[in-house]
């Protein structure tokens, strides 16, 4: 599969995140905050950056 670029909260997001997970899809993820990125815990690597 391809990749996807997800911008997504954590309602919807972690379900949605983990069926293309599951069918092969490649994501990167944005979330707003780290405490966001925890509803995310099938991502395997994370890389932080915040805007100052």
């Amino acid at each position: 599969m391809g990749r996807l670029w997800m911008l997504a909260g954590t309602g919807d997001g972690p379900p949605l995140a983990a069926a293309l997970l599951a069918r092969g899809w490649r994501i990167q993820l944005s979330v707003v905050s780290a405490s966001a990125a925890e509803a995310y815990p099938r991502m395997r690597r994370w890389r932080c950056g915040w805007a100052r």
